[in-house]
């Protein structure tokens, strides 16, 4: 564990540190050119993030006698996030500009993932589900069930908390601006380098003294399992309503999947390829020179 935590850190500072160097190239390079421009902006975000449901057409027999198939259901209940930067808008040419800029993104989510058991022996409905439904978990549930001829109902016993999950993110955008309505509009178009700085993913610890099962919750900010780099394509536009301040509308498609690897359960899925985000974002921008 210790390995894993130590190489996580070394990719993330090797990836801090290539694009801190990009950023002083690049903000270098356009010193030396036209017209700049200093800013600050804040922004509140919302991300969307798709889901996945998977069967993989196998059976088996449960603890409890039941022949049954597996449907695997993961999905996202994202909660609203926020950006601030600080950046540069350099004029290199006509009403063409590059922009850029370095920054916190904070985003938070809860995963949600469900195991249902469908009963493939007999056909059994329970009002509000699916025919042949079963039982429905998350992976690390307990499921125990009364054996007494009086009583067959099964109680499941889970984290409530269990997935969520809170990321900072250092930003670094650059993008190419194009100014019209006499500068009063500003459309761009780039993209988006964002690297975990920390992250607190809510987990299940399971502990046995031989007779008993506790399940315990315990927070992981060791990024394990987090894709430590994002890239994203990014599209903006601006507006100036007063001197100086602009009101600016985002929109991110993220290209890498937020996680590198399947962390759920003994029954694991493929990986979630869609769940990758895509944030939109308004806020505000302060210039000043």
């Amino acid at each position: 564990m210790q390995i894993a935590i130590s190489r996580n850190n070394k990719i993330k500072m090797i990836m801090i540190n290539r694009a801190l160097l990009s950023t002083f190239i690049l903000l270098l390079s356009i010193k030396i050119f036209g017209q700049t421009d200093f800013y600050f902006s804040f922004s509140g975000t919302y991300a969307f993030i798709p889901g996945m449901e998977f069967n993989d057409g196998s059976s088996f027999t449960d603890p409890f006698g039941q022949n049954v198939s597996t449907v695997y259901t993961e999905s996202y209940n994202v909660k609203p996030g926020l950006t601030l930067e600080t950046g540069i808008n350099k004029k290199i040419i006509n009403r063409f500009a590059i922009n850029t800029a370095i920054g916190f993104s904070f985003c938070q989510f809860k995963k949600e993932v469900k195991i249902d058991f469908i009963d493939n022996s007999a056909l059994v409905y329970m009002p509000g589900m699916p025919y042949n439904y079963y039982y429905g978990i998350q992976p690390g549930d307990f499921r125990f069930q009364d054996l007494s001829p009086e009583n067959q109902d099964s109680v499941t016993i889970g984290n409530p908390n269990l997935g969520k999950t809170k990321v900072l993110y250092l930003s670094i955008p650059v993008k190419v601006h194009y100014s019209f309505l006499s500068d009063r509009c500003r459309m761009g178009i780039g993209i988006t380098n964002d690297l975990v700085v920390y992250s607190c993913q809510v987990k299940n610890l399971v502990e046995s003294d031989g007779d008993t099962f506790i399940l315990r919750e315990y927070k992981d900010k060791s990024s394990n399992g987090l894709n430590n780099y994002q890239l994203n394509g990014v599209v903006s536009l601006e507006y100036k309503i007063f001197r100086g301040i602009r009101i600016e509308a985002t929109y991110s498609h993220g290209f890498l999947m937020i996680y590198d690897k399947q962390l759920n359960s003994n029954y694991p899925p493929p990986l979630n390829n869609n769940a990758k985000y895509r944030t939109v974002g308004i806020g505000l921008k302060y210039f000043f020179r």
